[in-house]
């Protein structure tokens, strides 16, 4: 059902989110859902890597320490160029990395911790 708000050329679905919404809603849920994936393969990230126990920490650290940054910076320049560049920008990223850190696994490539 749609229904009509007081400007006749908005119209606002009582269905729930939009598509838009919809899809934001999943990327971050895959995002975050694959940060958490990666914490039981650690271990095993730990010894192929060679990574002494000590450093298990920076790898961790890593993803809050990004986010933290990025709470800051990526408000700021959403506003001055809109919401969706930042938004595949910043998936775009993500996913770069997701598949940097599948090809330094694949190929046997140095973690530079």
């Amino acid at each position: 059902r749609l229904r009509s708000t007081r400007s006749a050329s908005r119209v606002v679905s009582s269905e729930g989110p939009s598509s838009p919404q919809k899809s934001i809603f999943v990327a971050i849920f895959l995002h975050l859902l694959s940060f958490t994936m990666g914490l039981p393969v650690l271990p095993a990230l730990r010894q192929h890597f060679a990574i002494p126990a000590a450093r298990t920490g920076l790898i961790t650290s890593a993803y809050p320490a990004g986010m933290l940054v990025a709470v800051f910076l990526l408000p700021a320049l959403s506003d001055r160029v809109g919401r969706k560049p930042v938004l595949v920008l910043s998936y775009a990223g993500v996913g770069c990395g997701f598949l940097l850190q599948a090809l330094a696994v694949r190929l046997g490539w140095p973690l530079w911790v």
